[in-house]
């Protein structure tokens, strides 16, 4: 009975602080600042509530499923309606054999949990106002593991947004996705490509790209500047280099001795025992205020913890530095904002040709068993692989034909040619619409007369006005050699970037 009465006493508090959250005044769409909290209620000490009241974070993400704990995280948010609590089932987000063995059972299944939790235990919330999170720092050590991550987290999304639950996809590691350096080639570019198809998941269904970035002394210690004069770091600000336009949390940041190296013997491996608390707030505010204007929240871990591991980590030291160095964000009009696609006028950006299945003049033989000489180039991709525009331009046509399929021509004046892409299984772009360098336009699929799933290409010479070029080819509507082609704009002292 006394347990009863104190649970009683309990729900009475937790509906008090929740009369006076949502009597708050909201003083924006988005919250204040984006200095948020990454809680795992372990001891629920006094001092991170009161921390937390103070802060008003417009992102609370806790490690825990205490309704009580989840409550009061709840009502310590900013008031604009963009603030977000963010619940971690740590079980559940550590099951990566399961999503290795079956991914897309194993996100069907998550997605199934995560929908009775939020029908039952947490029906009180406001769905928008909160998201939850899958697997935790998933292995992405080479293409097959990025595939296998990519089939769970397309099941995860898919399913959660029809339940109308959101989520934050992916829960990268510090220093990932992968580069592909070689012997002879270093500081390559972070490659994105395997996970591009989850961006239109992750804004269909308004969910978050989640990632982990840290830094061994100072948030600016890994930046890095490409010959081109894109930035990005290899640990922290790594996010720099992610093509994605979709809303982003950093879920875990902070200063740590593990990064690039261990900590030296006898050295403690976080920020307490290396830096002051007013050092270390002072690194957190340059870190929010560096990171990309698509970032929702970063949350240094952590407040509180659940083993003696991280006490190094524990943020409690610099709360009272962290609170006086509150500096309100600027956001942008509108938000998410569109990443630079933009590229240099000598760069094109084309579909990676890594398994050709037909050459332009191969010899092909028709229904009728006539022979034809073949118009363009076929590689051999998975359905749904994404299609990008090769630079900046306008969608010359959109449409669905017989022998093509789903395809999308793309025109681009300051080029003097046209791309064309058959065998889609979507088209994502309509007749007329501009497009950037490197927008998603299409999926690959294997639609039309197709013996199975493949990218037609093509490259045909235009005028500028747009229409086809006469006697600038032996085929119809001005057609080359795709090969051809990017073999003369290489050597013209040109770039291409494979997607």
């Amino acid at each position: 009975m006394a347990d009863l009465e104190t649970e009683i006493t309990e729900l009475e508090r937790w509906q008090t602080d929740f009369d006076a959250y949502l009597h708050q005044t909201p003083t924006g769409a988005m919250p204040r600042h984006r200095m948020g909290v990454h809680w795992i209620p372990a001891s629920n000490r006094a001092a991170d509530h009161a921390y937390m009241q103070a802060l008003r974070p417009g992102v609370i993400k806790v490690v825990s499923l205490d309704v009580g704990r989840l409550n009061e995280a709840y009502s310590y948010l900013d008031p604009s309606p963009n603030a977000l609590l963010v619940i971690r089932d740590h079980p559940l987000s550590e099951q990566k054999a399961d999503m290795t063995r079956d991914p897309v059972g194993t996100g069907k299944r998550h997605a199934a949990e995560w929908r009775q939790k939020m029908a039952t235990t947490f029906a009180h919330f406001d769905r928008k106002r909160v998201a939850v999170c899958g697997i935790n720092e998933p292995f992405v050590r080479d293409a097959a593991e990025e595939e296998i991550v990519v089939a769970y987290t397309t099941a995860l999304l898919t399913d959660l947004t029809a339940y109308g639950i959101r989520c934050l996809a992916l829960n990268l590691s510090v220093g990932w996705p992968r580069n592909a350096d070689t012997p002879t080639q270093h500081d390559t570019k972070p490659i994105w490509d395997t996970f591009m198809p989850l961006e239109s998941l992750i804004l269909q269904g308004e969910h978050f790209l989640c990632l982990h970035e840290y830094w061994r002394d100072f948030p600016y210690d890994s930046l890095y500047e490409a010959s081109n004069g894109e930035r990005w770091g290899w640990t922290a600000l790594r996010h720099y280099a992610c093509p994605m336009s979709v809303p982003i949390i950093i879920g875990e940041c902070g200063l740590s001795k593990e990064v690039n190296g261990q900590p030296a013997p006898g050295q403690s491996d976080g920020w307490i025992g290396n830096v002051s608390p007013a050092v270390y707030a002072d690194q957190l505010w340059t870190y929010e205020q560096a990171c990309h204007d698509n970032v929702l929240a970063v949350l240094p871990f952590t407040t509180d913890m659940a083993s003696a591991d991280w006490k190094n980590d524990d943020t409690l030291p610099a709360h009272n530095d962290i609170l006086a160095g509150i500096q309100p964000h600027s956001w942008p009009t509108v938000w998410p904002v569109g990443v630079e696609t933009e590229t240099p006028m000598q760069t094109l950006i084309l579909p990676k040709l890594d398994t050709i299945t037909g050459y332009y003049g191969s010899l092909y033989t028709n229904s009728a068993g006539a022979k034809y000489a073949h118009e363009g180039v076929d590689v051999s991709k998975t359905t749904g692989t994404a299609v990008y525009a090769p630079a900046d331009g306008v969608i010359a046509w959109s449409d669905t034909d017989t022998a093509y399929g789903e395809y999308v021509r793309t025109y681009h004046a300051q080029l003097g040619v046209c791309f064309f892409f058959a065998h889609l299984s979507q088209r994502l772009v309509a007749r007329g619409e501009q497009v950037k360098a490197g927008q998603l336009i299409g999926r690959t699929g294997n639609s039309g007369n197709s013996s199975g799933p493949h990218l037609h290409s093509e490259v045909r010479a235009m005028t500028a006005e747009g229409a086809y070029r006469a006697g600038w080819s032996a085929h119809g509507n001005a057609r080359n050699d795709l090969l051809s082609f990017i073999t003369g704009w290489l050597a013209a002292g040109n770039k291409v970037e494979y997607r």
